[in-house]
């Protein structure tokens, strides 16, 4: 069965409004990047006073490792692949659904051959989701200046070799929209049918060379929005998705404005 639930990127993982995100009255929570251990401990606090599970979007910590599974961007390989092993244990050991994490990422164009490279990292990922028995979901980043070569890398890569390691993934809507335009994102997420356990919900505001998160909205199918409701309805035909609204506060959107959102998705998934 489907689940709708919310991301700690609504509040920015900030321990002063942790309990925003149980007022959505949702069954699940996506959350990482707290700001230090006390912060963690928390948020553990006040889910163990709940029904609610949750899913960790690694790193759980501000400031580790968030993109270096395949190149160095902030940390070397090596360091990230030991702080996801460290993590998964802790989720696992937490209840966690699942460790979530940042999967291929490139930075820009990449020379190397890229089949190569995601299946190295993949073997790597599956080694720690055997070994800790919980899934690993991966998720496709877009890279540097809005670079779309990681989407596109994965859509080149073969799903035989995928299948192998059996790793999950997590479609975020906003990145794919922006990586390969509204009329070719169907073609991409369809590929991974099979694999997809999350879904990340969001539109996309632009704003000169920047762009920000924005709530889901039914207007956003009128105005100058991405068109996203047909792939929110395609993914709710799919088992056992975990629905993630995962906007950010930039926008400075009502919670009204969001609750909007929020049951218009709703209607959208359980219809």
């Amino acid at each position: 069965m489907n689940k709708l639930g919310v991301s700690g990127s609504t509040i920015m993982s900030e321990r002063e409004k942790f309990n925003d995100l149980f007022k959505y009255n949702l069954g699940h929570i996506e959350i990482g990047e707290f700001k230090n251990n006390a912060d963690f401990k928390l948020f553990l606090t006040m889910l163990s006073n709940s029904l609610v599970t949750f899913g960790i979007h690694s790193p759980i910590k501000r400031g580790k490792s968030k993109y270096d599974i395949i190149e160095h961007v902030n940390y070397p390989p090596e360091k990230a692949i030991d702080q996801i092993d460290k993590e998964a244990k802790k989720a696992k050991n937490l209840g966690a659904k699942y460790l979530l994490v940042h999967f291929p990422f490139f930075l820009g164009t990449c020379d190397n051959d890229t089949t190569y490279l995601i299946e190295q990292g993949l073997e790597k990922l599956s080694t720690i989701q055997e070994k800790h028995k919980i899934d690993i979901v991966c998720e496709p980043k877009l890279g540097d200046n809005r670079s779309p070569w990681g989407i596109e890398y994965l859509h080149q890569f073969p799903i035989d070799i995928w299948t192998k390691y059996n790793l999950k993934v997590c479609i975020d809507i906003g990145d794919y929209v922006m990586a390969v335009g509204d009329n070719k994102v169907m073609e991409y997420i369809q590929k991974w049918n099979d694999f997809i356990k999350v879904v990340h919900l969001h539109n996309v505001d632009y704003l000169d060379d920047d762009y920000f998160w924005k709530p889901v909205h039914p207007d956003d199918e009128s105005d100058n929005h991405h068109k996203i409701e047909h792939i929110i309805s395609y993914l709710s035909k799919l088992d056992n998705i975990y629905f993630v609204l995962e906007h950010t506060p930039h926008g400075g959107h009502s919670m009204e404005y969001i609750q909007t959102g929020c049951d218009y998705i709703r209607k959208a998934i359980f219809k």
